[in-house]
């Protein structure tokens, strides 16, 4: 009876010893160890002590510019005291007149080019501009035989044609007026007698034959 009871006993504690294994070995299966997550380091977190680093030094505040004043143009006051008395007047401006005249209300000038013709018998061989040049050149001696009139009669003007034959060496003979018209009574045949008297000493140069010469002068 004993020996029963003691081989119940022993069953019973081997069923009860295999029994806590089997639920222990569950637990310890479960019982599993944790994940250590590493830490990840954020890409701006690594980036910002680089760029702390390469940030570019502060530049020194410039220097505010100092504005030299503006220089007064001396014309520019002068126009503004003027303003102030008044509109300048302008400048009267020189008359042009002839080389001896000056002034264009006592001017001798010759009108149109010169008619140049041959003597009967004799070939033409001179330039009109060839005339033309002389006459010009010699527009001094009658501008004088003119103002000295012109200062008796102010008045005086008008116009006259004259004539004249130039030999082969240039020299002049038969120098007349042709027509003339006048403003200013007997003044202007004065002129024309200075005129004729200036132009026997004239000299238009060589050429192979004479020729006959005829032009206009005006007198304002």
């Amino acid at each position: 009876m004993k020996l029963w009871k003691l081989f119940v006993l022993a069953i019973m504690i081997s069923a009860l010893v295999i029994g806590c294994g089997k639920k222990e070995q569950p637990a310890q299966e479960k019982q599993k160890p944790e994940k250590i997550t590493p830490v990840e380091h954020s890409g701006a977190a690594e980036k910002a002590t680089p760029a702390e680093e390469t940030a570019p030094a502060e530049k020194p505040a410039a220097e505010p510019e100092v504005k030299q004043p503006a220089k007064e143009d001396p014309r520019g006051k002068r126009g503004a005291d003027e303003g102030e008395m008044g509109h300048a007047k302008p400048a009267k401006e020189k008359d042009k007149g002839s080389a001896s005249g000056g002034n264009t209300s006592n001017r001798v000038t010759l009108s149109g080019a010169p008619t140049v013709t041959a003597v009967k018998g004799a070939h033409l061989s001179r330039q009109v501009d060839q005339v033309s040049n002389t006459i010009r050149g010699n527009l001094s001696d009658i501008q004088a035989c003119y103002t000295k009139q012109k200062q008796a009669q102010s008045t005086l003007e008008g116009w006259i044609t004259v004539k004249v034959t130039v030999k082969n060496d240039g020299s002049t003979t038969n120098v007349a007026i042709d027509k003339s018209n006048w403003d200013g009574n007997n003044a202007g045949k004065k002129v024309e007698t200075c005129v004729t008297n200036d132009m026997r000493d004239w000299n238009f140069g060589n050429s192979k034959a004479d020729c006959n010469v005829q032009f206009k002068l005006e007198f304002r």
